[in-house]
């Protein structure tokens, strides 16, 4: 059937609007369903919502959790897209309510990005829904988006279509849907994925290793190459640099629980959350496999999905029915790296990978943060989604597989949406309603697992009289009066008649400073150490006046600051300046 052109945008619309709803469909209910990590990503919406309220731009220290003592969960994860549904819950929404907008919001850009990327580097409409529809709706996003409720894991996935135009654009430069400025490209994606996901940038790099080896030879001689590889890691640390350098700051100086766990335990985590082979290969989701409220908890069927499975089948055959087309040569060379990147990442998912050697251990210990083996399948299916394409580009080319290539589209794009549909109402069939996010009712699963608490930190100890922050206490002799407290910063009046301590209700993280109405030099601040980890203030005897208590941003944090937002601006102004360059010519 010979369509026109309006036919085919309306078509298409059409089919990218339905891939868009598929994957919405839990956030399309009359409340917003609870996935595994969802509460700990909400309470980050809300201490970014508070932050900002109470005068913090960017927001570092959260106080929304553990009842206000502090939480520096935004120097060490990043959040910059989590701004979006902060400002949301400002604007009268509340917290859930804004996260799922948001998340609705971001299953749109990726549906439509993805279809706008391969369709741009594969000249192709078909490629570009059929991938839309594979990645956007492939079993382990959804299950990162609803039954993991991995914020910052399946954000990060957002910008892995923006690398691949970014890669294609750096080795390519001369193919057709190749774009200028490869290297800002790859710049700008790698960022996302590291200010939304550190442990997504080891995964994507992990991952992609192969395929940068084999970029390195294919491209030796090539200047343009190294230039725009150079171009792509300097301009990663300029525009990423505002997260980067606090993150550093802390990581080095900072005694975190989540720097306290040793190998052996680390080992018996990757192994324990290693999956057999065959999960793999799960068809459909069962819809009886979850308890105690969360979907897929126990055993997940973590899978591959047989969309993406016939898409991994795919292009060997295409291989061989179009091996006489052009270019074959370089094509299956391409194929090669590609193919070895996605059989490395599904292996390390699985316990045939030895997760459990103490000799592996001690020589690849880097490995180890990335936590859950299962997470390698995030990269690993996408690049699946990307040979898939390449395969169906290869018989599109060959116009004797004309009909042959309408068959394998229509049938893979009806399979993948059929697997999303299924993975989605599995959800909501088991899935928890919405809970409240008050900080009055914070708990130790505010912080998940606490991996950013001063080491040595016990909050069940700490709290066993309830949650909420109160008021200092100080010692005998040592009184305080008119104390407020707002985000970060507090003031109140003390007066002492002999040496002493006052216990402030905030954790000791680095960058509080005092100062009183004397002298800088009178009063100092130290910690309480142990299980409590507070910052005391230390009076002298005779001491009166006001005193403040504040979180102070470091100069070097806001050079940081400074280099992002010039690099940010430097982007912003090639690319209304190319833009105009091309509106002239076109002209």
């Amino acid at each position: 059937m010979n369509l026109t052109e309006r036919q085919k945008k309306i078509l298409t619309t059409f089919v990218l609007a339905a891939i868009s709803v598929i994957s919405s469909i839990p956030l399309l209910s009359r409340t917003l369903l609870w996935g595994a990590d969802l509460e700990f990503h909400l309470f980050r919406i809300e201490g970014i919502a508070q932050g900002l309220r109470d005068g913090q731009f960017p927001v570092f220290m959260q106080t929304v959790q553990v009842g206000g003592y502090g939480y520096p969960v935004s120097v060490m994860y990043g959040d910059m897209l989590l701004y979006i549904p902060a400002l949301l819950h400002l604007m009268g929404l509340s917290t859930a309510m804004a996260y799922r907008l948001f998340a609705i919001f971001l299953n749109i850009v990726a549906v439509w990005s993805t279809y706008l990327i391969f369709g741009r580097i594969f000249q192709s409409r078909q490629v570009g829904m059929l991938s839309a529809a594979l990645w956007t709706l492939c079993t382990y996003r959804l299950d990162d988006v609803y039954s993991r409720g991995a914020v910052g894991e399946w954000v990060a996935m957002l910008f892995f279509p923006i690398l691949l135009l970014g890669v294609v654009s750096v080795v390519f430069p001369e193919r057709r849907g190749s774009i200028k400025h490869g290297g800002l490209v790859c710049a700008f994606s790698a960022t996302g994925i590291v200010t939304s996901h550190v442990i997504s940038t080891e995964l994507t790099v992990i991952a992609i290793l192969p395929i940068l080896i084999w970029a390195m030879w294919y491209c030796w001689h090539s200047i343009y190459f190294w230039k725009q590889l150079g171009i792509a890691c300097g301009m990663t640390v300029v525009l990423s640099s505002f997260f980067l350098i606090p993150m550093l700051d802390y990581s080095i100086h900072g005694n975190f629980q989540v720097y306290s766990q040793n190998l052996q335990t680390q080992m018996e985590l990757a192994a324990r959350k290693a999956i057999e082979p065959g999960q793999l290969l799960t068809l459909f989701l069962p819809l009886n496999q979850m308890t105690e409220g969360h979907a897929f908890q126990g055993d997940i069927p973590y899978s591959i999905g047989w969309a993406l499975i016939a898409c991994a089948l795919l292009l060997p055959i295409i291989a061989l029915l179009t091996k006489s087309e052009e270019n074959s040569e370089r094509k299956c060379s391409i194929a090669v790296p590609l193919c070895v990147s996605i059989i490395l990442g599904l292996f390390m998912t699985t316990t045939l990978f030895p997760w459990d050697s103490r000799k592996f251990a001690d020589v690849c210990k880097f490995l180890y943060s990335i936590q859950f083996p299962t997470r390698m399948l995030g990269p690993a299916c996408f690049l699946i989604v990307v040979l898939g394409a390449m395969g169906l580009y290869a018989l599109r080319r060959n116009e004797q597989f004309g009909r042959l290539s309408s068959l394998v589209f229509s049938s893979l794009l009806i399979l993948g949406c059929l697997e999303g549909g299924v993975t989605t109402s599995t959800f909501m069939y088991n899935a928890k309603e919405e809970q409240s996010v008050d900080a009055s009712l914070a708990t130790s699963s505010g912080v998940a697992g606490g991996e950013y608490l001063i080491k040595g930190t016990d909050l069940g100890s700490l709290f066993s009289e309830g949650f909420k922050a109160g008021k200092p206490k100080a010692t005998e002799g040592v009184y305080v009066s008119r104390y407020e407290k707002r985000g970060t910063s507090m003031s109140m009046y003390i007066e002492s008649s002999q040496k002493g301590t006052i216990t402030l209700p905030a954790f000791a993280y680095d960058n509080y400073r005092i100062s009183d109405s004397e002298s800088n030099k009178v009063l100092n601040l130290g910690s309480t150490h142990g299980i409590e980890n507070l910052l005391t203030i230390r009076v002298p005897k005779g001491f009166s006046g006001e005193v403040q208590v504040r979180y102070r941003v470091p100069f070097v944090w806001r050079v940081a600051e400074i280099i992002s937002l010039l690099g940010w601006i430097g982007c912003g102004v090639l690319y209304a300046h190319e833009a105009r360059f091309r509106r002239r010519k076109s002209i």
